[in-house]
């Protein structure tokens, strides 16, 4: 019973928070404290619920980094050890669907970043991406034939594809690689196999190019952010901006 009456607990500050949302009014977490913006109209029943809802509330923005207001910082969950299976997000599952089925229909959802960085050090890189691919483990994770997902090892031999453009000057170049980001997405592993990330490099006459794409399954729109300055960090050769971060679903 006790159990039941917890599960609860948890899920009616969620109603709450999507009522409040309804009714135009905004609440978020600052210092550990709740924050509301409410316009005139809205309803002083729902405001005085929220008023003595204010502990559980604050607990369900901090467990719920998607609802309004900033995450505020929370204990770690369990860790999970890397290769025992965990299930998908529902919002992975439908990833997953869409990189199933006939292979001419698959559609992985991703996103591809593309820079030309002059001078770039192939080797550094390499071990930057590989820094990373450790550090946040969710970017190994794989899903395997029981549909639920595992964190793999990293692969000795795993590194970006290296492409050999010195033939191509750099205007060259640069109208060739537009062209090779329309299907950055072959850079990716599968879905079943990991890391859920790929990468390569084109060294043309005076400059370099790198293209880098990263499958949403295990990242979010903060993620990116993080996961960038992460390899500009590893790259440089300098302290990360903070501690790894928390083991979840996503590399956020």
């Amino acid at each position: 019973m006790e159990d039941t009456q917890r599960g609860a607990g948890e899920r009616d500050p969620l109603a709450l928070l999507r009522e409040l949302a309804e009714q135009g009014v905004t609440v978020r977490a600052r210092r550990g404290r709740l924050s509301v913006d409410a316009p005139p109209d809205a309803p002083e029943e729902l405001l005085d619920r929220l008023t003595a809802a204010k502990e559980p509330v604050l607990a369900a923005i901090t467990a719920h980094p998607g609802l309004p207001g900033p995450r505020v910082a929370a204990a770690d969950p369990e860790p999970r050890p890397s290769g025992r299976p965990f299930p998908v997000t529902d919002l992975q599952s439908a990833y997953q669907v869409g990189e199933s089925g006939f292979p001419e229909l698959a559609t992985p959802a991703y996103i591809a970043h593309g820079f030309e960085v002059p001078g770039l050090d192939t080797g550094r890189w390499h071990a930057a991406l590989r820094t990373v691919l450790t550090r946040h483990e969710m970017l190994r994770a794989a899903v395997g034939p029981d549909g639920r997902q595992r964190v793999v090892p990293l692969d000795d031999g795993w590194g970006p594809a290296l492409v050999d453009w010195s033939h191509l000057d750099a205007a060259e170049a640069r109208a060739a690689f537009h062209r090779e980001r329309e299907t950055a997405a072959a850079l990716l592993p599968g879905l079943t196999d990991g890391p859920q990330l790929g990468c390569a490099v084109y060294s043309a006459r005076g400059t370099t190019f790198v293209l880098l794409c990263l499958r949403l399954f295990v990242l979010d729109a903060r993620s990116i952010g993080l996961l960038c300055r992460d390899l500009a960090d590893a790259y440089e050769g300098r302290a990360f901006a903070g501690p790894p971060v928390e083991r979840g679903y996503f590399a956020r």
